[in-house]
């Protein structure tokens, strides 16, 4: 398990979530499932059900089909 990250240090491949409000840090692990959290901040923040829809979504994108 990473540190957790500061504002300035935050790349675009790491965890949104607050761990630490002053001063701000951040999750800092890798993001899961198309969201800007990764798989343990998701299994806090949503319900079992929402975390199984978020997981089926990322295993099964959709293709959006153009309409002439």
């Amino acid at each position: 398990m990473s540190a957790p990250v500061s504002i300035i240090d935050l790349e675009s491949w790491h965890c949104r979530r607050v761990v630490q409000e002053a001063p701000a840090l951040y999750c800092g692990q890798p993001k899961a499932f198309g969201t800007s959290w990764c798989e343990a901040c998701c299994a806090k923040v949503y319900s079992r059900e929402g975390l199984e829809r978020i997981k089926f979504a990322a295993a099964h994108p959709r293709k959006l089909e153009r309409v002439a």
